[in-house]
């Protein structure tokens, strides 16, 4: 695996524990549905497989909008 997929790992795995937290605050379904990958889709990006890999039943699966804010903001601030 190249320094790139990790990164892109670790960003997609932080962008979950980013949803999780603002779901936390928030009571609006709609907006939550938004935020969080579908089950069907989560396995299925490269990037996600540290969060498959660590998940034990409790974490959360970004939206890919969530992941693509995450990763421009590393860019950004890099």
């Amino acid at each position: 695996s190249s320094p790139s997929e990790y990164r892109d790992n670790v960003l997609y795995y932080m962008a979950g524990y980013i949803t999780r937290r603002i779901i936390e605050d928030c009571s609006c379904s709609t907006y939550i549905s938004l935020l969080v990958e579908t089950e069907c889709l989560c396995p299925s990006p490269d990037h996600a497989q540290l969060t498959n890999r660590k998940d034990r039943g409790g974490l959360i699966y970004a939206g890919d909008d969530v992941y693509k804010i995450v990763k421009t903001t590393h860019k950004i601030f890099r």
